[in-house]
């Protein structure tokens, strides 16, 4: 056989059995090596997956109906339980396998649901209520407030306390049994008012009005108030060194310090959504026809992912606005390419999959226990909310 005539068997003087063992080994990574060359070389050639890498399938791992009416963007706690709200009569909780474990009859849930530090869930329903809840379905307390909440999620802050927000201009924060810290009469119009959402970070409470962005500390004083020149639509979003982030009905995306102080405004030529992990300086913007971005602290343009973005749709058939992406703690990014699509892009901008929803998705994807990623849907005549759980396999 040719192969004994090779150097390294003439060094080695290999014999007999030997010699056929290590001839037999050297054809089998002979063999490995050339595959591997194969599958990087397709792998270069293939839009949107890592050279060298398997490709990744999203498959439907499970489909659970909520209710008909609208959903919102679920919470996961960390002894995976997902739970998701309904704006029909109900709060849920779910396995992050999909088994039902409790739910709670209430008025409709006007806000997305979110999981304290102790492990406590927390949700304001229509009445004016906020709730707290065990993860066994156990009521922990309730606090009247008969205002409505806004739609965005309760939050948190460091000496732990919860903040919860109203339609009418008002910022409750509670304690952990429910009694009232402080109140905040943010905007005393109503129809000036319009919160898009409330963060917090070790030393301040940031929230986004219609037309203004202000900042809190802890006790409910106003740290700084500022105006911005149209309407809020996403945000605000933390980044490293306590920046915060905005976009504007203008397409308009605009960074903040921690004092108050612009750092930089950018225009892009459709509606924007933002999201933002606040220990990453990574900043990623989705634009209505142009796709998601990801850009440094000083808006430098690390990379694009170029899809045909669209708005969601309205039960009229109104244009909505772009859905914000989810920065998973995996430095993956999950967002909504459009009303049917969902994708997931890496941290270094490759494209890994899309998955056809069966119904356009109406909320952020949110990730739980490995590659699961959560998509809440309603029907085609948005007659009909379900909870999705998607996976992957290699």
């Amino acid at each position: 056989m040719w192969l004994k005539h090779l150097p390294i068997f003439s060094a080695l003087r290999l014999r007999g059995s030997t010699q056929r063992l290590y001839t037999v080994g050297l054809i089998i990574c002979c063999v490995l090596g050339l595959s591997n060359c194969i599958a990087a070389f397709c792998g270069s050639n293939r839009p949107g997956t890592p050279s060298g890498k398997r490709v990744e399938v999203a498959q439907l791992l499970w489909k659970k109906v909520i209710g008909r009416a609208e959903i919102y963007m679920p919470a996961i706690s960390k002894l995976n339980i997902i739970y998701a709200s309904c704006d029909h009569r109900g709060f849920y909780a779910f396995s992050t396998k999909g088994k039902y474990l409790w739910k709670y009859d209430c008025c409709a849930v006007d806000s997305p649901p979110a999981v304290g530090p102790n492990g406590y869930v927390y949700f304001w329903s229509d009445d004016g209520t906020a709730h707290c809840f065990s993860p066994r379905g156990k009521p922990v307390w309730t606090f009247h407030s008969g205002q409505a909440s806004w739609s965005c999620a309760p939050q948190f802050t460091s000496p732990g306390n919860v903040l919860f927000g109203t339609s009418k201009g008002a910022v409750y924060c509670l304690n952990n049994y429910g009694r009232k810290v402080w109140k905040l009469v943010v905007n005393s119009n109503q129809n000036d008012f319009d919160a898009v959402s409330v963060i917090c970070d070790q030393k301040h409470i940031y929230l986004a009005s219609r037309t203004k962005l202000s900042a809190f500390s802890e006790n409910g004083q106003v740290q700084w108030v500022r105006t911005i020149k149209s309407q809020i639509k996403s945000g605000p979003v933390l980044r490293a060194k306590s920046m915060i982030c905005i976009a504007t009905s203008s397409h308009v995306v605009q960074c903040y310090d921690s004092n108050g102080s612009l750092l930089w405004s950018k225009s892009f030529s459709g509606a924007c959504a933002i999201a933002a992990r606040p220990q990453d300086r990574e900043l990623y913007i989705m634009v209505e026809n142009e796709g998601l971005y990801s850009v440094s602290n000083t808006f430098h343009i690390q990379w694009c992912v170029h899809v045909p973005l669209t708005r969601s749709s309205q039960p009229n058939g109104q244009s909505n606005t772009i859905i914000p992406p989810y920065a998973a703690p995996n430095d993956d990014i999950y967002c909504l390419l459009k009303p049917k699509l969902l994708g997931k892009v890496s941290f270094s901008g490759k494209l890994l999959w899309i998955y056809k929803l069966p119904a356009p998705g109406d909320t952020t994807p949110v990730t739980g226990v490995g590659d699961r990623v959560f998509e809440a849907t309603f029907g085609s005549n948005h007659d009909v909310s379900c909870l999705l759980a998607i996976g992957t396999r290699n």
